[in-house]
């Protein structure tokens, strides 16, 4: 999908090549050039996008950096398993906020929670 960004010429993300461990930061970029980027990244490219205020970050992953997210994810099942919480995992989530004009896409995250019952201590 090809993509207009202002004063830059249309860029075909399926030619934009980011190695590894690497990344991209462009400014001046709107709200909806930046809705229009993630679209045509899709959801399973490998490509971690960040939105702040007219700036976005393109970054692209090490393969280490994805063995430590599947540890990390391990590790806070493993623990909410054994203080007994709900634990939903939804994996590299996008989050936007239109209004703040903010949009990360974190390598992982969670939703825990304390069940109410007897002895809980309820929900937050």
């Amino acid at each position: 999908m090809a993509v207009a960004v202002a004063n830059l010429p249309t860029i075909d993300l399926k030619d934009l090549i980011i190695p590894s461990g690497s990344h991209v930061i462009l400014q001046g970029i709107s709200w909806e050039q930046f809705e229009a980027i993630a679209l045509a990244f899709g959801y399973t490219s490998g490509y971690r996008l960040t939105y702040n205020s007219g700036k976005l970050e393109i970054m692209v992953p090490l393969p280490e950096h994805e063995y430590m997210n599947r540890y990390l994810e391990t590790v806070v099942q493993e623990i909410s398993d054994g203080l007994d919480l709900d634990f939903e995992a939804y994996g590299s989530t996008t989050w936007r906020q239109k209004l703040k004009e903010v949009g990360v896409e974190a390598d992982s995250c969670f939703y825990i929670r304390r069940c109410r019952d007897e002895g809980g201590w309820g929900t937050p």
